[in-house]
């Protein structure tokens, strides 16, 4: 009876002590997996019968909002309305997830279809994401994209918005 109680007292001594140390990293990753998933559907699945050009703003920072949103709003509007645009986005696969603190970078592949009034066309994209957490919120601060799946690490810069086309 005392062997059973020993072993059983190690066997979650050592389960408690695994779980210690893994879950507040296993936690932050999926609740960043949850949050990219969510920030991925708002941004990049829409029809031209519904699009406003803001989808998804809010995960994003002032700098960004500006830059991928509100500086060319009106003509994306236009252009997603008249060549009658349907979007659509998943996410392949997470490549990694570094959470620091109160920042992170994640690298996921996309796989994204496009379709209008005269070509329908799929690609990969591979994308890094900077995440800045913000009074609870993870804002996106930077991203690095490269349909095609590489990445030319001289052409990055601080600019937050980097675009490679590989093919």
């Amino acid at each position: 009876m005392t062997i059973h109680r020993l072993l059983l007292f190690t066997l979650i001594v050592g389960t408690g002590l695994f779980i210690y140390q893994i879950g507040p990293k296993y936690i932050q990753e999926k609740v960043i997996k949850n949050h990219i998933t969510e920030v991925i559907t708002a941004t990049n699945n829409f029809s031209w019968e519904e699009y406003s050009g803001t989808e998804g703003i809010q995960y994003f920072s002032n700098d960004l909002q500006q830059k991928l949103f509100l500086n060319d709003l009106d003509f994306n509007q236009r252009f997603v309305r008249e060549q009658k645009i349907i979007s659509t986005c998943y996410i392949e696969r997470f490549k990694e997830i570094r959470v620091y603190q109160n920042q992170a970078q994640v690298a996921l592949d996309l796989r994204h279809t496009i379709q209008d009034i005269n070509d329908k066309i799929t690609y990969t994209t591979a994308v890094v994401l900077s995440l800045q957490n913000i009074d609870g919120r993870w804002i996106i601060e930077n991203v690095f994209f490269s349909r095609g799946g590489k990445f030319n690490e001289e052409k990055n810069d601080k600019s937050g918005i980097h675009y490679e086309s590989n093919g």
